[in-house]
């Protein structure tokens, strides 16, 4: 056997674990079912007006399509979530 396929096969596994963020599809996700589900939902509205949510939107809508690693998505998401109640709701990676 060639050293270099002894070593592609050694290191298959590390290439194959590597896990892909698809930051946009989990931020469609989390926002749709946020919206549709949570009980402050419709107050965090009422309290802080649909335009700045709508502008918060935007802002993160941004930040999502930058985010390359599950880190920084994770950090993105949150900072959605802080619109509602900060400090009270946010999500965590399961390494």
């Amino acid at each position: 056997m060639k050293p270099f396929s002894l070593l592609t096969l050694l290191f298959l596994p590390l290439f194959l674990f590597s896990q892909n963020c698809d930051c946009k599809s989990n931020f469609g996700w989390l926002k749709k079912t946020f919206e549709e589900n949570d009980a402050g939902y419709a107050y965090a509205l009422e309290k802080k007006g649909v335009k700045l949510y709508e502008a918060h939107n935007q802002q993160i809508a941004e930040k999502v399509l930058a985010a390359q690693t599950l880190q920084e998505c994770q950090a993105v998401l949150n900072e959605w979530l802080t619109f509602f109640r900060p400090g009270h709701i946010g999500i965590g990676l399961h390494e």
